[in-house]
Formats: structure tokens, sequence, C-alpha cells
């Protein structure tokens, strides 16, 4: 299977960010992940989840392209020059900047005191917090972060921590070329095209 953007390479982003710091959260990508039980963090709970599109099945829009350049680039690996605007520098040719719609979903639990409000607000505040530094980090200005909702809010007796959904919004390429051509890198040199 080859590499992808967008979403999945979001939050595989998001994970290694926040595995390289130490965070033990969970990060899982699909529509099925937020209601499993089985996918929890260290500790229990610590879990983010990344859905594509919003509850209702708005999946975004499709949008003119953020960056315009030279076209595809033919040959792998690409010709060595000296020229910074050669066609051989560009991997692909944007055809629509896909402003991708996602629900986050953070669930986080302080295990010490699971009847105290305060800690289990703190704990899903500071999961929310290493969430958004992550994504600052793997999509910089690519991102734009929306509404917060709390999840669960009418049973809150015998919740374990508490869940924060929140709407995001990724801004993604649409290529001219299979992403295993417009994004190379995991391709070796002795790999061609013809």
């Amino acid at each position: 299977m080859p590499d992808v953007t967008g979403l999945p390479a979001f939050a595989d982003a998001v994970a290694s960010y926040l595995q390289a710091n130490g965070v033990s959260a969970v990060v899982e990508f699909g529509w099925r992940k937020n209601v499993q039980q089985v996918n929890e963090g260290e500790g229990t709970a610590n879990r983010i989840v990344i859905q594509p599109g919003t509850p209702d099945g708005d999946a975004g829009e499709l949008a003119a392209p953020r960056e315009v350049g030279y076209g595809p680039r033919t040959e792998w690996p690409p010709a060595t020059t000296a020229d910074p605007q050669s066609p051989d520098d560009v991997v692909g040719r944007e055809l629509d900047d896909w402003a991708e719609r996602a629900t986050v979903y953070v669930w986080a639990v302080d295990a010490t005191a699971p009847e105290d409000d305060r800690r289990q607000y703190v704990a899903v505040r500071c999961l929310l917090q290493w969430f958004r530094r992550a994504a600052q980090y793997a999509a910089r200005a690519a991102v734009e972060a929306g509404a917060l909702h709390w999840m669960n809010i009418a049973n809150v007796e015998r919740q374990y921590g508490r869940e924060l959904q929140l709407d995001l919004t990724l801004h993604a390429p649409i290529f001219d070329l299979s992403d295993e051509i417009a994004h190379p890198q995991h391709l070796s040199e002795t790999d061609s095209f013809e």
C-alpha cells in the first residue's frame, strides 16, 4: 500500500510526536475507534481518536490549491541541479486543496481520584494541550482547530475520566499523481516507474 497524505499521515505524525515526548496516550484513526475501550492508553483512558469527517458526515470541501508549481516529476531519483526552481525539484502538481474535516476525541483520566471532577478536567485538558502541540508540529499552518464539546455531559456520575470532542480541519493537497509518485521518499533509488 502506498504512503498516503491527509488525515492518516497526520495521525501518524501526531502519534510520533507524543511518543518522542514521553506521552503514553494511544492515537487511533478511524470511524469505529472512539466507541471502543480496548484501545486505551497506559494507565487506562489516555486516548486520542482522529475520526474522518464530522458526526453528521461532513468530509470537508475542495478548493483551489494552496501551492501552485511546475508539473509532475516523471523520474526518480530527480536530476541534481543547482537551479532551486528546477521542475526536477517539484514532486507533484496540486489539483485541489482538500480542507478535510475531522473529529478528534480526547479521553483522559486521573485514576488516583476518579470521583474528583477537578482532577478529571485537568487530565483531559493536559492531554488536549499535548494533542494541540503535536498537531501544530505535524501540520503547522495546515491545521485549524474549531469548536470543543464535552462528551456524555448528561451522564457524569459514573464516567471514567472525561472526554472532549474537537472539530478540526486539515488542509491536504490532492495531487495529479498517485501518492507513491508524488511522495516518493519511501522508494529506494533503484525503483523506477517504467
